[in-house]
């Protein structure tokens, strides 16, 4: 009996009260016992956290809770700090000697998360870097590929490249491809087909493919593709009218019919031109050409098959029909000192095999005279004398 009466006088300190859904092992902050002097002494026991002073009495009186030093521990500034961010919650920018365990693995959480993300961007930025390393190294093989002057019309290049959404390495495989000559960019601006038909009309086919060989102009092909001018329509037979007024429609389109321009007078030209004797397929009117027009209405002038060409053939070699050995051209020319409209412009082209009769030709030179007449309006003039070699 002596030793209980001794056991329940016993002070074991006096126990701290928790929030709700605390425990001791998380909310109390262990750090500050190695930096501070805590005038206490910690005991855990089933979750229950009590304090006990270094000054314990050791022994209490039956009607108090503990001893004396004990007691006003509750009243200590440190403890009533710790109740307060334990009630309150501790700042994340709080030394750590004054984190509990359950703050500390929050701010190491967070910090952990930054440490990550921080991570993530520094290789997100380390593949831009390379990715754009990459780039600046294509772009300088691109100005060295251009530096070397391998490759002509390399702006065409480019210009197809980038409406074909090609990258730099898009690119550069096509400038690679140009080099070796498996590859010729077709895209022309119409200053290039403009230069290449003035080298087309100054110096010929010959000087057009030379430069289209050397600088890269348009081709031959291409430049008659988009010439401004149209080209005249040859008569097959014996030319008319409405081929003539055609033609002229053709050389005189811009001309205002409505001009207070004096009226000129016009010189009509006629004369014969050496002609290669073959047959020719005019794509645009699909007409069979090289044929004499004094014997051509003997055949058909419309290609529509095969058989056409063959009866054509076949009556040359009866010699029904003949070839065109020269080409009758009539032109018109205004008197005038003005170079521009002193220069002749023809006006009709037809073959012939020089078996023609003055009835026949005369009919010929009629034609011509009645178009120039109908459309005088358009070539603002007047027609004055007839010019030829002697055949009128």
């Amino acid at each position: 009996m002596k030793e209980k009466r001794s056991l329940t006088n016993k002070c074991i300190g006096i126990y701290i009260e928790l929030p709700e859904g605390h425990s001791p092992y998380g909310s109390y902050p262990f750090g500050m016992h190695d930096v501070h002097a805590i005038p206490w002494d910690l005991h855990i026991t089933r979750d229950r956290l009590s304090i006990q002073s270094i000054e314990c009495e050791k022994r209490k009186s039956r009607d108090v809770e503990a001893c004396h030093p004990c007691t006003i521990l509750s009243l200590h500034p440190i403890l009533t700090g710790i109740l307060d961010r334990m009630n309150v919650g501790v700042h994340e920018n709080t030394p750590h000697q004054y984190q509990p365990i359950a703050g500390l693995r929050q701010i190491i959480s967070r910090k952990t998360q930054v440490i990550d993300q921080h991570r993530l961007i520094k290789l997100s930025d380390n593949c831009k870097i390379l990715g754009r390393a990459n780039a600046l190294e294509d772009h300088k093989k691109f100005v060295m590929a251009i530096g070397s002057g391998r490759v002509q019309h390399v702006h065409a290049l480019v210009r197809v490249a980038l409406r074909n959404k090609r990258g730099i390495r898009g690119i550069l495989e096509l400038i690679d491809k140009a080099a070796k000559g498996l590859y010729k960019p077709k895209d022309y601006q119409e200053e290039e087909i403009l230069r290449g038909i003035m080298f087309l009309k100054f110096g010929g086919n010959r000087v057009a493919q030379f430069a289209h060989r050397a600088i890269g102009l348009p081709s031959v092909t291409n430049l008659r593709r988009n010439l401004l001018i149209q080209p005249l329509r040859p008569s097959v037979s014996l030319p008319s009218i409405l081929d003539i007024e055609k033609n002229i429609d053709t050389c005189y389109p811009y001309e205002d019919s409505g001009s207070n321009r004096d009226r000129q007078g016009l010189v009509m030209m006629i004369d014969e031109v050496k002609c290669e004797s073959r047959i020719r397929w005019d794509p645009v009117t699909n007409k069979i050409l090289g044929l004499c027009r004094e014997h051509s209405h003997t055949v058909p002038s419309d290609f529509n098959s095969l058989e056409d060409a063959e009866l054509v053939c076949d009556e040359i070699e009866k010699g029904e029909v003949h070839f065109a050995v020269e080409a009758t051209v009539i032109a018109i020319g205004a008197i005038s000192s003005e170079t521009r409209t002193y220069a002749s412009c023809p006006i009709a082209l037809s073959g012939t095999c020089k078996r023609e009769d003055a009835m026949t030709h005369s009919v010929l030179l009629q034609n011509a005279i009645r178009a120039i007449r109908n459309r005088s309006h358009l070539i603002n003039g007047r027609l004055y004398c007839i010019a030829s070699d002697g055949e009128s």
